[in-house]
């Protein structure tokens, strides 16, 4: 296997994989310890040893250039169960009091407010931009 690059964020890494493998690569993911103090990994994808690493990374590369075009500068998220004490990513403003989403006051950076929902299998408090209950994990309701 030949290394590929490495990412920081699991979802990312998980779309990078499935983007190759579309392409027809073989992929794999290991994490490596990037900083031992804080514990903190990093994802490494491998393709294997006969494949067109150029290629394989320039679809890599294309692929997390548009996930960061589809998601946003790193949108703050807002968890209405957890208002307060929420600053905005890119300057660190209060965004204590916000009962909608949009942008920051100070900087204009996006945030979205994330509501809460009861799992329909545990009725436990769930946000609202949860895919699964992170209680029981039963699959939360399409339409939240």
């Amino acid at each position: 296997m030949q290394k590929l690059m490495n990412i920081r964020e699991p979802a990312k890494a998980s779309i990078v994989r499935a983007a190759l493998e579309a392409s027809d690569y073989t992929v794999e993911i290991t994490t490596e310890l990037a900083n031992p103090w804080n514990n903190e990994s990093v994802f490494v994808l491998w393709i294997e040893d006969y494949a067109d690493l150029q290629t394989a990374k320039r679809i890599g590369e294309r692929c997390l250039a548009e996930t960061a075009v589809a998601s946003g500068p790193g949108v703050t998220r807002v968890d209405a169960m957890q208002v307060a004490g929420t600053k905005c990513l890119q300057c660190g403003y209060s965004l204590e009091g916000q009962v909608e989403d949009g942008r920051c006051p100070e900087c204009g950076h996006p945030y979205r407010i994330v509501g809460t929902l009861k799992c329909p299998a545990c009725n436990e408090s769930v946000p609202g931009d949860f895919e699964i209950c992170w209680n029981c994990g039963a699959d939360m309701p399409e339409d939240h």
